[in-house]
């Protein structure tokens, strides 16, 4: 089953400056979920993108808002 990643760039809440981060799953609604929890936890997002075969993909910061995602997917 084939990867999905995503690369981002996000400021920690215990931290000041920007880090860019990447994380993985074989399930996309794993990775977002993986970020909206990020930002629930106090993460700034500032970037990020979606990386499929390849293809880079920005995905709009405002759909993560911290709120559960996995119900409003499916």
């Amino acid at each position: 089953m084939p990867m999905s990643f995503i690369i981002f760039l996000a400021i920690s809440p215990q931290e000041r400056e920007p880090r860019t981060l990447q994380y993985g799953d074989q399930s996309l609604d794993a990775c977002l979920e993986f970020l909206t929890n990020l930002a629930g936890n106090g993460w700034q997002l500032i970037h990020i993108e979606l990386v499929d075969n390849g293809r880079h993909t920005q995905l709009p910061i405002e759909a993560f808002d911290g709120l559960p995602m996995k119900s409003p997917l499916r």
